[in-house]
């Protein structure tokens, strides 16, 4: 690796005497710069030829020029960064003969501004497809580099047209009037645009979860392995079109209500292996309740002696006791956290000048998790014994006499809504009120008695309130999954709105959905991601109903079809799809977002499907090959 790396720094050095002015210099330095923190992450997955064909398969007829070795790339996004540079480079020096002085001018000029391109990221996103595409320009105003060089050069006509029509197309099938006249204007041969055109790895699918969802926000949604499922909780009172009052639970693919709900505000849950139960303020037979108990099949409803009638703002379940934070209803900036030890007992072990978000487990202990500055501690009888100051999260140590554990730092959110821990880590996510609070810190890493800021409303250039409301650990790669209230604008890449991964490695952000509302909540399976919150779509027009996933297991299936020839256009569609390079016997299934088999048949000598009667919206071509089944996303709009 390390040849490759002195190769390029030979070659800025070799040529350092041929730049006329500082701008030229000053590309050279930050080309080599990148190359010299891409170099030293080179790895041994993947051959360095065999990474590239994947970005463009023209390298087959340039393997000479492709770095010798393996690699490893961080995003695919830098993946295609080395792409375009490589192949500038090359174009660089080794210009056709056969252009004029006037076309040599424009190719150099156009090579210089797709380095720069190359250099700050902003390619396409692609979200329609479930394998390697080419996008002309995606639904955020991206270019292709091909495309991008069309701008620059004010060929915008030609740009929309191509858009328009062939969006999605190889530059090798693209049909419209221009292309060829512009290339022979700027000085580039057909074969070299083929070169340099990228295809672009499928975005996670981001899909309505569970059929038509809830007609009102959902504010927890927690795995069961009491009742073997997904519940989803909130303020709705119809669950897929059938009535039911605040909970549900989505399990064998159906999703069905639970004991007819309950009726009243549900602020936290929670599921222990024996027994479902629900914190907030419940109305059962005219009563008040705090906590609502879903065990054997049947509801049950829970006050704590002397505390009737108040409101519980979380809880948590062990399966052996219950602790829980409440309120008076006409106090909310003064709670008290409650234990219950046993079946007929609680203790009142504090009182908080504040309130509090999440209670949770950890190797420390206990967390309380909230806004709050100051406790009293009380004894088993009651009787108050000190007083502990605090920001935000207190510790309920599993041993001592006095076992509350206050936490001193001052590097945590105004707020704290939600943490997660992984292994002896623990992250606090919260909420900053802006660019004009002295405090913009929205997620901090604990680990070994210190907290560390690594997640800033600054990044986000928010002026007024930036906020993580939910996190959950996705344990495909120990990487963070936020939710919350949030628009994310990189100055490289593209953005994203109320729904990301945070990788804790690399300190960076990547978007996963432009949703039109906050998320509230997440959860993971080995599979999947499931989030709910006060969201109704997803890129404006895509339907997701308050509750969503992110399904991981069709990108899986995706990785066996990336050398598959198939191509389907046009998608988006409004009517009919035709496969290209299918077979007229070939078997295929549309399947709709959650796998339900929509209609099913031959591809016929036409290869073209008629799918004019279903409604917008996004769906699945299954194709059987021989063996082989190839897995296709496709977007009616």
């Amino acid at each position: 690796m390390l040849n490759v790396l002195n190769y390029f720094f030979l070659e800025i050095n070799a040529n350092y005497h041929k730049f006329r002015d500082y701008k030229q210099l000053n590309m050279r330095h930050i080309l080599f710069l990148f190359l010299l923190g891409f170099f030293n992450n080179l790895g041994a997955n993947d051959n360095f030829f065999d990474r590239l064909y994947v970005i463009n398969k023209e390298w087959v007829h340039y393997e000479d020029y492709s770095p010798k070795g393996s690699v490893e790339f961080e995003t695919d996004s830098d993946a295609i960064q080395a792409h375009l540079l490589l192949v500038c480079k090359y174009l660089k020096e080794n210009p056709s003969k056969s252009f004029d002085e006037n076309q040599l001018s424009h190719r150099t000029h156009l090579i210089e501004r797709l380095e720069e391109y190359a250099i700050n990221k902003v390619f396409p996103t692609n979200s329609f497809h479930s394998v390697r595409t080419p996008y002309f320009v995606d639904i955020f105003g991206a270019h292709c580099a091909v495309g991008y060089l069309m701008k620059e050069s004010g060929y915008t006509e030609l740009v929309a047209k191509i858009k328009e029509k062939e969006n999605f197309n190889y530059i090798k099938d693209i049909q419209t009037e221009g292309v060829t006249e512009w290339a022979e204007e700027y000085g580039f041969t057909l074969k070299e645009l083929k070169w340099i055109q990228p295809s672009y790895a499928p975005s996670p699918d981001l899909i309505q979860a569970l059929e038509k969802g809830t007609n009102g926000p959902v504010h927890r949604v927690s795995r069961s392995s009491n009742l073997n499922g997904l519940i989803i909780a909130g303020d709705f009172d119809s669950l897929n079109l059938e009535p039911c009052l605040n909970i549900g639970i989505y399990q064998n693919n159906q999703l069905s209500c639970i004991g007819g709900g309950v009726s009243g505000k549900i602020n936290d849950m929670s599921a222990s292996y024996l027994r479902t139960v629900l914190f907030g303020h419940f109305d059962f037979e005219g009563d008040k309740y705090t906590m609502a108990i879903y065990d054997e099949g049947n509801w049950s409803y829970l006050n704590i002696p002397t505390r009737e009638g108040y409101v519980a703002t979380a809880g948590f379940d062990s399966g052996q006791r219950l602790e829980v934070a409440i309120h008076h209803p006409d106090s909310i900036e003064k709670q008290e956290i409650w234990i219950q030890p046993g079946p007929n007992s609680w203790n009142k072990e504090l009182e908080i000048n504040g309130f509090v978000r999440q209670i949770g487990p950890s190797v420390q202990g206990r967390i309380f998790a909230g806004h709050f500055s100051q406790g009293i501690t009380f004894d088993d009888q009651g009787t108050h014994q000190d007083t502990v100051y605090t920001k935000n999260v207190i510790f309920r140590g599993n041993h001592g006499n006095n076992p509350w554990l206050p936490i001193n730092g001052t590097e945590l959110s105004d707020t704290v809504n939600a943490f997660v821990r992984i292994n002896n880590q623990i992250y606090f996510a919260g909420s900053s009120s802006g660019l004009s609070s002295s405090n913009n810190i929205i997620l901090t890493r604990y680990m070994n008695n210190t907290f560390q800021p690594i997640l800033f409303s600054t990044w986000f250039g928010a002026e007024e309130f930036v906020s993580i409301d939910a996190v959950e650990v996705n344990y495909n790669d120990n990487s963070l999954i936020i939710g919350g209230d949030f628009i994310y604008y990189p100055m490289i890449g593209t953005g994203g709105r109320n729904l990301a991964y945070y990788n804790i490695f690399s300190n960076s952000l990547s978007l996963i959905g432009y949703l039109n509302n906050k998320v509230n909540t997440i959860a993971t399976t080995n599979n999947d991601i499931y989030f709910g919150g006060d969201f109704t779509k997803n890129l404006s027009f895509i339907d997701m109903n308050h509750i969503g996933r992110v399904n991981t297991t069709l990108n899986a299936q995706d990785e066996s079809a990336k050398e598959v020839t198939i191509n389907i256009y046009p998608n988006p569609f409004t009517s009919f799809i035709n496969v290209e390079n299918a077979n007229a016997d070939e078997h295929y299934k549309i399947l709709d977002s959650k796998g339900k088999l929509i209609e099913e048949g031959k591809l016929g000598y036409d290869l073209k499907i008629d799918l004019s009667s279903l409604p917008k919206g996004v769906y699945f071509l299954n194709l059987r090959r021989e063996q082989d089944i190839i897995h296709k996303k496709i977007v009616k709009d």
